[in-house]
């Protein structure tokens, strides 16, 4: 059972309740990312997972009806360790003595090395918009949450419902800035690792810039 639960944090993944069945579970989404990291989505077979994991086509079809599941799973595994890595570091910083402007670098750079070492991923993820709305709720209301929290530390004199709608803004300008950096034309994807300074400087001021900005609600 450890060595399945290696298998399963490949890549930034780690091993869930549903990915305890047997051992079938596990090894199809390490193969998944395997793949990934070469091909899309499309060009991969049912038949190619099933070598890469060595499990027979009955084996996998015994858990997942089709393939479209697969990739569902994969993508939830992937978002739900996003997001927990994203509260903790969060929540970290809520408890820190960090300055505003290391508090940001810190979280920025979790962001921007979790985006390019699963960069693969997120391209199957952004290609499936029914996906990104229904976990959208789940993802909202725990991090605009713990995101206020970490706004209004450092900018206590805001009402809460200001700083969580400042902090919705900040991460969706945020995360659409480090997506949009990580998906570019397909040679600049297959280029190795492309996380840059540059780009963690830059995210790291407009979150430094949008905490400190004037919020007073006009008269």
């Amino acid at each position: 059972m450890a060595e399945e639960g290696q298998s399963v944090a490949h890549r930034g993944m780690v091993p869930s309740g549903r990915s305890s069945s047997s051992g079938v579970i596990p090894k199809v989404i390490s193969s998944v990312h395997t793949l990934l990291a070469n091909r899309s989505w499309a060009e991969i077979t049912v038949l190619d997972i099933c070598n890469e994991a060595e499990i027979s086509v009955s084996s996998l079809y015994a858990r997942f009806s089709h393939k479209d599941v697969i990739i569902e799973v994969v993508q939830s595994e992937f978002l739900d360790w996003l997001l927990a890595e994203c509260q903790q570091r969060a929540a970290q910083l809520v408890a820190s003595e960090d300055s505003l402007e290391v508090a940001a670098r810190g979280l920025v750079e979790l962001v921007v090395c979790t985006l390019s070492e699963n960069r693969y991923l997120l391209r199957t993820c952004l290609e499936s918009p029914e996906l990104t709305r229904r976990r959208q709720v789940e993802f909202d209301l725990p991090a605009l949450k713990l995101g206020a929290e970490l706004v209004m530390k450092y900018r206590p004199d805001l009402e809460p419902q200001v700083a969580t709608r400042q902090f919705e803004l900040l991460g969706r300008t945020v995360l659409s800035g480090a997506m949009r950096w990580f998906l570019p034309p397909a040679e600049r994807i297959d280029g190795g690792s492309i996380v840059s300074s540059e780009l963690v400087d830059l995210l790291a001021s407009i979150v430094v810039q949008f905490i400190s900005a004037d919020l007073t609600e006009p008269g």
